[in-house]
C-alpha cells in the first residue's frame, strides 16, 4: 500500500513540473533546450516534442504531428506500453516478461532509426 501511496506522489510531482512548465511557456516563452541537440547539431527522436504537445494542447492536431512524425507514428503503441508499465509497476507485478522486452526493443529500434533517418534526410 505504501508503494501505491509513493507511486501517486511521484506522479502528482510529474503532472505539477508539467503544468507549472506550460504556464512557463506560455507566460514567459523560454523552453528547455534540446540538450543532444545543442551538443550535437542531430535531432534526437523525440525533439519536437514540446511543440508538438503546445499545439496539441491548441487543438493543432496536424501541425502536432508534424513537429516529429516518427514519434507521432510510435505513439499509439508507445503510450499504452507505458501505460501498461507504469500500471504493472505500481501494482508490484514484474515487468520482466518476454513482450516487455520485445515491444521495447522494437521501440528503441525504430526511435534510434527514426533519430538517423530524420537527420539524414533533413525531416
Amino acid at each position: 500500500m505504501q508503494q501505491r501511496k509513493n507511486y501517486r506522489k511521484m506522479l502528482a510531482v510529474v503532472l505539477a513540473i508539467g503544468v507549472l512548465y506550460y504556464l512557463e511557456i506560455q507566460t514567459v516563452g523560454i523552453t528547455i533546450p534540446c540538450l543532444f541537440f545543442v551538443l550535437t547539431g542531430l535531432r534526437c527522436p523525440s525533439c519536437g516534442i514540446t511543440r508538438g504537445i503546445l499545439l496539441l494542447l491548441k487543438g493543432e492536431p496536424l501541425k502536432a504531428m508534424a513537429c516529429n512524425w516518427g514519434l507521432s507514428f510510435a505513439l499509439p503503441i508507445l503510450v499504452p506500453f507505458l501505460l501498461v508499465l507504469m500500471v504493472r509497476h505500481g501494482l508490484g507485478k514484474s515487468n520482466r516478461s518476454w513482450w516487455i522486452y520485445v515491444i521495447g526493443t522494437a521501440l528503441i529500434v525504430y526511435l534510434l532509426g527514426w533519430a538517423v533517418v530524420r537527420n539524414v534526410l533533413n525531416l
